[in-house]
């Protein structure tokens, strides 16, 4: 049984599926697991908790061409894995970075955890090449693989019947903090970020709407760029930690999501902990946890989400059944039991 761990990461960074990534790692090292998460050098830059029994490793040149760096870490990752490590594998980059750990005489065994469907990342002839290694990485029977959620399993069973299922869900802390908030100031608020799939286009073309019949606006985001390109027509805020963004959540009544592919998206679920009614259009993963009508709306076209936000709006007060139900929700699934079970699976390996 091996209880040396790695984490082969592209990047260190602020995104959803880094913190569950995190968070399984910083369970594996507190159970004593030797843990070390191991990135390109240049790309270690997040807020969030990392226990001080991870070792970070950050390797090769600093490389500002994405394609190029991963084709780096890819090249350099084996040399820094010996015989029976288990490798835990979370995109498909990692994935190849591993199987070539493997071929290259190394005993080691694979996790694979997918969190989306990481093709949909891309477009034109990269979008095909990354669909080729993909389905190969996803049908691979000798890793175990596991899916983070239903709908990814569900997707990805007809490729491979021996995928395992893992329920990724928010931080207890967002159920558990009191809010200090006695009023919600905001009507809507809103995660800008640059992935084109988040499709913050849909959300431009809801501003004149919005703006019209007087819907107040709080915009969150990681990004410095975005923050300065919308803080001029709209408050902008950067939360340094959990404790800052659940108190902007806080000051909000409804959340919208415009994205058009999700493997899973947290923000909603975050949301709905503290009771703020999620309008999301129609992407995969939310659709999970989100019953129409019910705890939340899902919505397919810009006129129908303006639409349905001003109707929330005006009604607010009238809502309180769906509000409960969407914290209800929130606290079906303890993701730190999910995590320490895991993270018990792994070191059993």
């Amino acid at each position: 049984m091996s209880h040396n761990v790695i984490f082969p990461m592209l990047s260190i960074s602020n995104h959803g599926g880094v913190r569950i990534l995190l968070q399984i790692a910083n369970s594996i090292a507190n159970k004593g697991g030797c843990t070390k998460i191991i990135c390109p050098k240049g790309t270690y830059d997040t807020r969030y908790n990392i226990s001080d029994k991870v070792e970070i490793v950050e390797i090769g040149p600093a490389i500002s061409n994405k394609i190029c760096r991963w084709f780096c870490f890819t090249i350099l990752f084996p040399f820094y894995v010996k015989n029976n490590d288990t490798v835990f594998a979370n995109f498909f980059v990692t994935f190849y970075a591993s199987l070539l750990s493997r071929m290259l005489s190394k005993k080691i065994k694979i996790v694979y955890f997918i969190q989306d469907i990481e093709y949909e990342f891309f477009g034109g002839l990269i979008k095909k090449i990354a669909k080729k290694l993909c389905e190969y990485s996803y049908a691979y029977n000798k890793a175990d693989i596991i899916a983070a959620n239903i709908y990814l399993y569900e997707r990805l069973l007809a490729k491979n019947d021996a995928i395992k299922l893992f329920n990724v869900w928010i931080d207890e802390k967002f159920i558990t903090t009191t809010s200090v908030e006695t009023h919600r100031q905001y009507d809507l608020i809103y995660f800008l970020r640059q992935d084109p799939r988040k499709r913050i286009d849909r959300f431009e073309k809801m501003l004149p709407y919005l703006y019209e019949n007087n819907i107040s606006i709080l915009c969150v985001t990681q990004s410095l760029d975005l923050a300065e390109r919308y803080s001029s027509q709209l408050p902008v805020f950067i939360p340094e930690n959990d404790q800052e963004l659940i108190s902007l959540i806080d000051k909000c009544k409804i959340y919208l999501l415009t994205s058009s592919q999700e493997g899973f998206s947290l923000p909603p679920l975050e949301c709905m902990a503290r009771g703020v009614i999620p309008v999301v259009f129609e992407c995969g993963g939310p659709e999970i946890y989100i019953e129409d009508g019910l705890n939340g709306f899902i919505v397919n076209t810009i006129d129908e989400a303006s639409e349905t936000i001003l109707k929330l709006v005006k009604n607010y007060d009238s809502l309180i059944e769906i509000k409960n139900k969407a914290i209800g929700t929130a606290r079906k699934i303890s993701f730190s039991e999910e995590v320490n079970a895991l993270a018990d699976k792994v070191l059993q390996m």
